[in-house]
């Protein structure tokens, strides 16, 4: 850290040559998902990892890039924030209906919050983003009402 100005030699000893965690595991849950034709994330188009040259920011590092399918709408607010009741109610259920199909394309989101939807007013569909804490679906697995506060979409 702090290495900004330091030469292309010392910034080198901080590569880390192997995939990240969390990008191994986002390629892994799109992959699921894309595979499934879960409507209610986005689709893997790619990905790509790059070893660093000389002059990029870390040499002898990697650089890794994901493309994905970008999703209409926008994140719906928390709780807390106004919105009409209606919208409210169309963005519970619509939560609920991704929550579940994901769940029935194989996987289960854990990064609980408001900052991993997308909300389609127009379309009144629900998109949840941000997979790289997910697990594989088990036999326990089921919809709990829970879910909403913990995504913050309502208060108990």
């Amino acid at each position: 850290m702090g290495t900004y100005f330091s030469s292309s030699e010392e910034r080198a000893e901080q590569a880390i040559h192997d995939m990240g965690e969390n990008t191994r595991l986002e390629i892994d849950a799109l992959r699921c998902l894309t595979q499934a034709g879960c409507s209610s994330s986005p689709a893997l188009l790619g990905w790509k990892r790059e070893t660093q040259s000389n002059t990029d920011w870390v040499p002898g590092g990697y650089i890794e890039y994901i493309l994905m399918e970008r999703m209409p709408g926008v994140r719906p607010p928390p709780y807390w924030q106004p919105m009409a009741q209606e919208e409210r109610d169309r963005l519970l259920k619509a939560f609920k209906e991704a929550y579940l199909e994901c769940m029935a394309c194989g996987r289960v989101h854990l990064d609980e919050g408001t900052r991993n939807l997308i909300w389609d007013d127009k379309a009144g569909k629900c998109y949840i983003i941000d997979w790289e804490d997910s697990l594989e679906t088990t036999a326990e697995d089921t919809w709990e009402d829970r879910l909403y506060s913990n995504y913050l979409l309502q208060w108990d």
